[in-house]
């Protein structure tokens, strides 16, 4: 289990200990106010790697799992104001987890194209207009790309956007939640 600690901007990884009990919590340091994370293998090495976005600083860490439990920040990439929403998926077809970055305050999004070795290359920020707090990817009319789907704060609209497998997004339709 892995826990944003906002105070002291740390996570806290729990490890089972296979007995229906938990280890004491490993402490990583992260940017400041880290919450929505996103769990993959950056690097290709079998090994679980994590993301997470540090609100404070308006970016996303990218940590690296030895598969011991032990995460080891990398770096950190500049994300869009007020950063809320992360997902990982393979949005351009390369083979390589990309993140998804949803971003109340700059109503953007912003999309980093991971390279397969742990590293990540910044798209030109997405426009959409509303304060987005959450999202999801997911292949929605079945042709095997990647879509979202954006929840907006104070708006209430759910916004779906079809990715075109090369990391760009074009709105499907505008709803109403509740619809």
């Amino acid at each position: 289990m892995i826990s944003g600690n906002l105070g002291p901007h740390t996570l806290s990884v729990l490890l089972c200990q296979g007995n229906g009990t938990l280890r004491e919590p490993l402490t990583v340091p992260v940017g400041r106010f880290p919450h929505y994370r996103a769990f993959g293998d950056w690097n290709g090495d079998g090994h679980l790697d994590l993301a997470v976005v540090a609100a404070g600083d308006d970016a996303v860490d990218v940590l690296l799992g030895d598969g011991t439990g032990q995460l080891r920040k990398v770096t950190s990439y500049p994300v869009g104001t007020n950063p809320h929403g992360l997902e990982a998926g393979d949005v351009n077809g390369d083979g390589h987890l990309d993140l998804i970055v949803s971003n109340r305050s700059s109503r953007d999004l912003h999309v980093l194209f991971g390279d397969g070795t742990g590293a990540f290359v910044a798209a030109p920020p997405i426009p959409v207009g509303q304060d987005i707090i959450a999202l999801a990817a997911a292949d929605l009319d079945e042709d095997s790309r990647l879509d979202l789907v954006l929840v907006s704060a104070t708006s209430h609209v759910v916004i779906l956007l079809r990715g075109d497998g090369q990391g760009r997004f074009a709105p499907f339709a505008l709803q109403k939640a509740g619809e």
